[in-house]
């Protein structure tokens, strides 16, 4: 029934956050990394590496774009 089907897509839904969630988290860790082998520093912060950082979250959140228009095509 109805009922299911919105529970279904509730809990897929749920699913998918948790797991795009842990990949945001993940791709933190690898930028921070990153800045620790290059600039021997964990802040996320070095100046010098603020166009990396405005690429990767530029990416990410195009991602996030493409992901909601193909959910609701």
């Amino acid at each position: 029934d109805l009922k299911d089907f919105c529970d279904c897509i509730e809990e897929e839904q749920t699913k998918t956050l948790n797991i795009l969630t842990k990949k945001y988290s993940d791709i933190s860790l690898l930028i921070n990394e990153t800045e620790h082998v290059i600039m021997e520093t964990k802040s996320g912060k070095a100046k010098c590496m603020a166009s990396y950082y405005k690429y990767w979250e530029r990416k990410v959140f195009d991602s996030l774009i493409e992901m909601l228009q193909r959910s609701i095509q």
